[in-house]
């Protein structure tokens, strides 16, 4: 559905969830179409009626697992997430996201360990250096973290969040002026894109 036709995409896929009870992927697309809309307890809802139905629906279990930590809720989002690691172990994309829920509740080692198994199968994931990075600066580890970054701007030259990282672990390292340097890389983050200067 395009993006501007959200709201019709919901009619749509409510009315399918209302005559389809039963059908799992129709109750986790309308909880994607909620996701999309920010209306996540309601995508939970819609998830958790998906995984009653077919608790082997792995994508289900991912998007719930990406819903919760959209609403901070990292233990419940972490649970979410190792069952779809049981029904797909190298799941890279669930590992980045487990790891930055870890990271997140300062579980930092742990999270260092989900980013090693993508790149024990995938040495060139790019993503994996800036996660990397996150979990060594939440442990003062900021040589391994500036060691990371730095990787992670080489292989991405023009990522905007691994310039924004590099700078500010330069920071933390007391030089300044690769920080701040780096550090204007913000400006090019879309999160920051809303804020005035």
């Amino acid at each position: 559905f395009m993006e501007g036709r959200l709201d019709e995409a919901l009619a749509v896929l409510s009315r399918a969830a209302e005559r389809a009870p039963t059908d799992a992927r129709g109750q986790a697309n309308l909880g994607s179409i909620l996701t999309r809309l920010g209306r996540f307890e309601e995508a939970v809802a819609s998830y958790r009626r998906a995984l009653a139905l077919d608790a082997s629906y792995a994508e289900a279990h991912y998007n719930l697992g990406a819903t919760l930590s959209a609403l901070y809720r990292f233990e419940e989002a972490i649970a979410a997430y190792d069952k779809v690691l049981m029904l797909a172990p190298g799941h890279s994309r669930t590992l980045i996201n487990k790891g930055a829920a870890l990271s997140a509740l300062n579980r930092h080692e742990e999270a260092l360990a989900c980013y090693d198994r993508i790149l024990a199968s995938d040495p060139q994931y790019g993503e994996v250096q800036i996660n990397q990075g996150t979990a060594l600066q939440g442990l003062h580890r900021l040589d391994e973290a500036a060691e990371r970054y730095e990787a992670a701007v080489a292989a991405r030259q023009h990522d905007a969040v691994a310039h924004w990282n590099k700078g500010l672990t330069a920071l933390y390292r007391g030089d300044l002026e690769t920080g701040w340097r780096e550090y204007e890389w913000r400006w090019q983050k879309p999160d920051f894109g809303q804020i005035g200067r």
